[in-house]
This record gives C-alpha cells, structure tokens and sequence, in this order.
C-alpha cells in the first residue's frame, strides 16, 4: 500500500512539474515574441528590477544561464559581484538636460547655422558643459533643426522644395524631353526636341529635334547648353 501511494505521489509531482515547466515556457516565449518587437532597442534595467532579479535568482542558486533574455549572463555575473563588494549600481538613462542649457543649445544652432553638432558640442565644452552629442542632436531634432548629411550645417525640418529652388535658382538648370508624332514620306515617326530651363532668368534652349536620341546625342546637347550658359553669363 505504502508503495502505490508513493507511486502516485510521484506521478503527481510529475504532472504538476510538467505543468510547471509548460508555464514557465509559455511566459518565456511571450517575452521572446516581446523583444523581437523591440529588437535594436536596448532594455535598461533598473536598480530596483536588478534586485529583484538577483533575489529570485538566488532561489536557483543563480543557475539562470538559459533563463536570461534581457540582460546578457555576463552582466549578471557583475551584478552579482557587485552585491557581494556592497557595490552600489550606477542610475541608468541618460541625464536630463536642464532647461538653461537646452535654451542655450538652441540659440548656437539659430544663430549660427554653419554649425553642425560637432561645433556646439565643442563650443559647450569649452563653456564646461559636457553635452553629448546625441543628447544634442535629440535637443535640435525636438526644436525642428538638425544637421545636413555631411554634418557640416543645420537647416531647419520645414525647409521646403520651394525654399530650396528660391535659394539655388541661379544655378538649376531644369531639362525634359519633349516629343511630337509627324508624318514623313516612310511613316509616322516620333521627333524628340531635349529643352533646357534656366530657373532664375527663365531662358529656353531647345535642341534640334532628331528621330534618335541616343547617348551620344543626349551628351551632345549638354555640351551645347553648357556653352549657351557661358554665353549668356
């Protein structure tokens, strides 16, 4: 008797850890699917959640080397001798910036808009305020300014195609095909004409029109707008 009873005491043991283990893997793979979701984004762990971690690790006699997903088992490692030195975790995140030096990095963007982030970054440092540049960049971004893709100035977001023509006009030339169906003695036929638009004066050079427009014809007729624009100044 004694032996059917401890029999099936086993066997409920069995079940309930099966149940158990089943849990434990459906919350794992939740948390999988989470940080798929979140991929490329660090998670930052509070000092608050690293000792709760560190308390329920230490019911497994921190045997968690399978069960770490958001923290690598080397940081672990650390934390755990942290614990043991009394060491103290650092704050996490980013310090924030005070409202006076976000004023003052927003006033060396607008007044100087040949500086990139790189310059200001400089020119705080020199007044002792270490900024990083990132926290710059977030700082100009929020205010509708950051930097053009070499880094070299800053232009404000809402810049528009309007705003650039108006800037640039004097050196844009604009160019298109134009094309018209004719009638010739062996058919229909497609003439081509390239013409060229000088934005700021608004004067037209049309190409001789030609059946081909070809590489060599298309370069041809650059060439021969490049010498009009010299002419004309």
């Amino acid at each position: 008797m004694r032996k059917f009873f401890h029999v099936l005491f086993v066997l409920i043991l069995n079940a309930l850890a099966a149940r158990r283990d089943a849990h434990v893997r459906f919350l794992k793979l939740q948390l999988e699917i989470v940080q798929a979701r979140l991929r490329g984004n660090r998670i930052i762990v509070t000092p608050e959640e690293r000792m709760r971690m560190l308390a329920l690790g230490a019911e497994l006699e921190h045997a968690v080397h399978d069960s770490l997903l958001i923290v690598n088992f080397k940081t672990y490692q650390q934390w755990l001798r942290d614990e043991k030195a009394d060491k103290q975790p650092k704050k996490v995140g980013r310090p924030r910036l005070v409202p006076e030096l976000v004023e003052l990095i927003v006033r060396l963007a607008k007044e100087n808009l040949g500086w990139g982030i790189k310059r200001i970054a400089g020119e705080l440092w020199k007044l002792g305020e270490k900024v990083g540049r990132s926290s710059i960049r977030r700082v100009l971004k929020r205010e509708g300014l950051y930097p053009d893709p070499d880094r070299s100035s800053l232009r404000l977001l809402d810049s528009t195609w309007q705003n650039f023509l108006k800037l640039h006009m004097n050196v844009i030339v604009a160019t298109d095909f134009l094309c018209k169906t004719i009638w010739t003695p062996l058919g229909q036929k497609t003439a081509f004409i390239l013409m060229f638009i000088h934005l700021e004066s608004r004067k037209v050079f049309l190409s001789p029109a030609t059946y081909t427009p070809g590489e060599q014809w298309v370069c041809q007729q650059a060439r021969n707008v490049s010498l009009w624009l010299d002419g004309t100044g």
